[in-house]
């Protein structure tokens, strides 16, 4: 998948925002200029997570207020 490589190799160059434990907010992804034109959907970012062979990719849940 076209959008793992940039979001992986490429993500603050589109603008997106990196934490300090290395996460992106999945809102900004999907909302990315670069990533709205692959069409990324919800579900593509699921998969990517849940099939990387590596592990490298992980989602969590923000507790509001946390």
């Amino acid at each position: 998948m076209a959008a793992v490589s940039v979001i992986r190799h490429g993500a603050e160059k589109i603008g997106l925002n990196i934490d300090a434990g290395g996460f992106i907010n999945v809102q900004e992804i999907l909302e990315c200029g670069e990533l709205t034109k692959l069409k990324v959907s919800f579900e593509d970012i699921l998969l990517a997570v849940k099939s990387n062979d590596k592990q490298r990719f992980e989602i969590k849940q923000l507790v509001k207020g946390s």
